[in-house]
């Protein structure tokens, strides 16, 4: 997914700015990138972020619990999770730009047009 440094969900899905944190490694603050997650302590993070600092410490970043390179395993549910969210952001923002504006006011940042807002409007309606 493309690195936002901040989304700005709508007010009505504030709940999602919470979801958006969780999506998020606690190395690198980007969205995870191949998440893996640690079984003894079941922490998350990106697979390259985990490994280098497993070459520096052999523990947990969070929590210091012992753990080697070979104890990581693939998070593929937070891979999906994300994906999901990425789409979400994308839609909501685009739906809000249509409601709020009656124009394509995020066209240079997500390439939406008015007929692209609507007929995600009719999908999520319909």
């Amino acid at each position: 997914m493309d690195s936002l440094a901040e989304p700005r969900w709508p007010p009505g899905l504030a709940v999602m700015k919470t979801i958006d944190d969780l999506l998020r490694c606690g190395i690198c603050f980007e969205y995870f990138n191949i998440a893996m997650i640690i079984p003894q302590c079941s922490h998350n993070y990106c697979s390259l972020c985990i490994r280098k600092f497993l070459s520096y410490k052999t523990q947990c970043p969070t929590c210091c619990v012992t753990v080697t390179e070979p104890d990581l395993k693939n998070n593929r549910i937070l891979d999906e999770l994300e994906s999901s969210v990425a789409v979400c952001f994308r839609v909501t923002t685009q739906i809000s730009c249509f409601f709020l504006f009656k124009e394509s006011c995020c066209q240079s940042i997500y390439s939406c047009s008015l007929q692209t807002v609507f007929k995600a409007g009719e999908q999520v309606n319909g």
